[in-house]
C-alpha cells in the first residue's frame, strides 16, 4: 500500500518539528542514532497525529538502515522525556503503542542495539509495563540506559559534537536539518513512488550480508 509507505514528502511537516531526527554520525559504539524529543510533539499540526509522527520516525529507521554502520552494528534511540507530561501521555492510546513497538520489533527485530533515555519520568515503569505485553521478549527492557539530566552520561555515549545544538543538552553540532528534509525530498522526485528508499535498503543489506554473515561465523 502507497499509502502506507515511508516518503520524505509526506512526511516532511511531521520531520520538520525535530520530534524524530536522524543524527549524521553513529554513537561511539558504532550504532546510528535515531532522537526523539517527547516535547516537540505537536498535535496541532495541520493533518498530524501520532500515528504520522510515528511514520516520520519509521522513514527514519528506512533511512538508517541504509548506513553501513546500521548493517553491521545497529540503531540507537535517544529519547528525551523532558516536557512530555502525564496529561500527554494519558492521549496516547493502546494501538498508538502498539504500532510504535511493532515498528522496532517486528520491522528490525535484530537492530535496535540500545535506547538512550533523558528525563526519565517517574511513570516510565508504568508505561513499560504497558508496553511489555506487546513485546515477542523483555529484551527491549534491557536495552534501557536511565540518564536523567546528567549529560554527562550521554557524552559517553554521544560526544556533545555530535548532538545538535538544537536538543539543548549541551551539543555542539550545527544540523541544517530543514535543509536535509528537503533534500531528501528532492532526491526522491527522481525516482518512481517508494522506489528511492526500497531499492537503497535493498542495496544496503546485498552490499553488507557478506560482512554479516562472516562475523556471525566467527561468533
Amino acid at each position: 500500500d502507497n499509502d502506507k509507505m515511508p516518503n520524505a514528502k509526506r512526511s516532511s511537516p511531521e520531520l520538520k518539528t525535530c520530534f524524530n531526527m536522524l543524527l549524521p554520525q553513529p554513537d561511539i559504539h558504532g550504532n546510528v542514532v535515531l532522537t526523539q524529543q517527547l516535547a516537540l510533539l505537536d498535535l496541532n499540526l495541520a493533518g498530524a497525529s501520532l500515528e504520522s509522527y510515528q511514520k516520520a520516525g519509521y522513514y527514519l529507521l528506512h533511512r538508517a538502515l541504509q548506513r553501513r554502520e546500521a548493517q553491521l552494528g545497529g540503531i540507537a534511540l535517544l529519547l528525551d522525556f523532558r516536557g512530555f507530561g502525564w496529561s500527554l501521555f494519558r492521549k496516547v492510546g493502546f494501538s498508538d503503542f502498539r504500532r510504535g513497538v511493532s515498528m522496532l520489533q517486528d520491522c528490525f527485530p535484530s537492530r535496535l542495539s540500545v535506547i538512550y533515555i533523558l528525563h526519565e519520568p517517574r511513570w516510565l515503569g508504568t508505561l513499560v509495563r504497558i508496553i511489555r505485553p506487546l513485546l515477542s521478549n523483555d529484551s527491549l527492557q534491557q536495552k534501557f540506559v536511565l540518564m536523567g539530566s546528567d549529560y554527562s552520561k550521554l557524552y559517553e555515549h554521544i560526544p556533545p559534537e555530535q548532538l545538535p545544538t538544537t536538543m539543548d543538552v549541551g551539543g555542539k553540532l550545527d544540523v541544517k536539518w530543514d535543509e536535509q528534509v528537503n533534500e531528501w525530498v528532492e532526491e526522491e522526485k527522481m525516482f518512481p513512488e517508494n522506489f528511492l528508499l526500497t531499492l537503497l535498503l535493498e542495496n544496503a543489506i546485498e552490499a553488507t550480508a557478506p560482512s554479516c554473515k562472516s562475523e556471525e561465523q566467527i561468533a
